[in-house]
């Protein structure tokens, strides 16, 4: 399920290349495995709920626009509210991804440390593009894909990249 959502994303992201956002709208999705579900509305702010009894395990105040949900409810992932796309002055400290555990932010990852080599970014009319947050995998890492096809993968648990994959 987090694929068809990545997918989405990109089809609105291509749309999106280069204008503006669309305004804040109440995204929704479910974990890969459809045990948990979320909600993340720019009026209330996000909150995961297991599907099966309704019950909400977590909340967050802020809104996101680009997130998944492991399949343990507890997990969370953001990724930057830019999208795939960051400001041509943008700072080497900027949060591309953000990972949560029930409602508790446990670690940021800067541009720097998901893209080293900075030349790779491709250059739009007025941003750079940086590549994309596939989802889940099957093993429950959270899949990049960068600008230059390159794929890794990190530990929604953790925070930390790893190499091991699908």
């Amino acid at each position: 399920m987090n694929r068809i959502i990545a997918i989405i994303l990109l089809s609105v992201i291509n749309v999106y290349a280069d204008t503006p956002l669309p305004t804040p709208f109440k995204v929704t999705g479910l974990s890969v495995n459809g045990q948990y579900e979320f909600v993340s509305d720019p009026q209330s702010g996000t909150r995961a709920t297991e599907v099966r009894t309704g019950n909400i395990l977590w909340t967050i105040d802020d809104w996101f626009r680009w997130c998944f949900l492991a399949d343990d409810g507890s997990h969370f992932v953001t990724g930057y509210n830019g999208l795939n796309l960051i400001p041509q002055n943008y700072n080497k400290d900027l949060v591309l991804i953000t990972f949560w555990k029930n409602g508790t932010k446990i670690r940021e990852v800067t541009i720097e440390e998901i893209i080293p080599n900075l030349k790779i970014l491709e250059k739009t009319v007025s941003h750079y593009h940086w590549g994309t947050i596939s989802g889940f995998t099957k093993n429950g890492l959270i899949e990049i894909l960068l600008v230059n096809n390159e794929r890794i993968f990190y530990d929604p648990k953790t925070g930390n990249k790893t190499e091991q994959h699908n």
